[in-house]
């Protein structure tokens, strides 16, 4: 590697790590509900509706199979069965949920992990295979 491209590389890196840090430290962090299936429970209780018996099954996701959106169905036991879908417009955020014999359509997800968090990671690995590409 070439020194002038050494030096590119450790400031862009750097100025990279410190509009991160900068971000990460002001922003509020909430906890997150870590599975599609808790953020169903949750969404569940929030609605007083029965979250005891809650199964999510993955129908196509982005990172695993050839989707551009995530999808999953919904099943919840509450008396009955009730089935319903997982809708996201990137997988683990931006996701709404239909569960039609509860009366919730497209309602709101809490995200499953953190966007801004997320797309950093996504930038990160982008940027070392451009590193690595370099060399």
């Amino acid at each position: 590697m070439r020194p002038n491209r050494m030096i590119i590389t450790a400031l862009l890196s750097t100025g990279l790590l410190i509009c991160v840090g900068s971000i990460m430290i002001t922003r509020h962090t909430t906890p997150r509900a870590g599975s599609y299936r808790t953020a169903v429970i949750a969404v569940l209780t929030t609605e007083q509706l029965d979250a005891q018996n809650v199964e999510v099954i993955d129908g196509c996701a982005p990172t695993i199979q050839s989707c551009r959106t995530y999808a999953g169905v919904v099943y919840v036991q509450a008396g009955r069965t009730m089935t319903g879908q997982i809708a996201c417009r990137e997988r683990w955020t931006s996701c709404t949920l239909t569960l039609r014999d509860a009366g919730l359509v497209s309602v709101p997800l809490p995200d499953v992990l953190d966007p801004l968090l997320w797309r950093w990671e996504q930038l990160q690995g982008q940027l070392m295979q451009w590193l690595r590409g370099m060399q």
